[in-house]
């Protein structure tokens, strides 16, 4: 009888260790089963960065192609009209320079006229004092 006492205490001891350790594997197998949840929903979230990633670095791409086109269309805009800008500027500047000897020309020739109408006056100033 003391033994089948010790027996029965000895099996309630190893029910109450399996009942533990059914606990204890239903509690890991809720944390490895969360675990793997968030895992999952994890990677979920890492392939959907990854591709926001790949759009933006695209995206990206495609800006600076954009950028490197209008500074090429600037640099050939600046280089055309810095081009006919010199060539007008010069032109102008020979257009001032012809039209500066012609006002020269002709105020030498203003200035002739005045002498000669000065002397004219003089000329007919003597010519009526002569008359007279």
């Amino acid at each position: 009888e003391h033994r089948v006492g010790q027996l029965t205490k000895e099996k309630a001891a190893l029910i109450a260790q399996l009942e533990d350790a059914k606990r204890s594997l239903e509690d890991e197998t809720r944390v490895r089963q969360k675990l793997a949840s968030e895992a999952r929903n994890l990677n979920s979230d890492i392939d959907s960065l990854r591709e926001q990633m790949e759009e933006e670095m695209e995206g990206k791409s495609d800006l600076q192609r954009q950028l490197s086109k209008a500074n090429n269309e600037v640099q050939q805009w600046r280089s055309k009209f810095e081009s006919e800008g010199t060539a007008r500027a010069d032109e102008l500047e020979e257009s001032k320079r012809k039209l500066q000897a012609k006002l020269n020309d002709v105020e030498q020739a203003a200035e002739a006229a005045n002498l000669k109408v000065g002397a004219l006056e003089k000329a007919k100033s003597r010519l009526q004092g002569e008359l007279e």
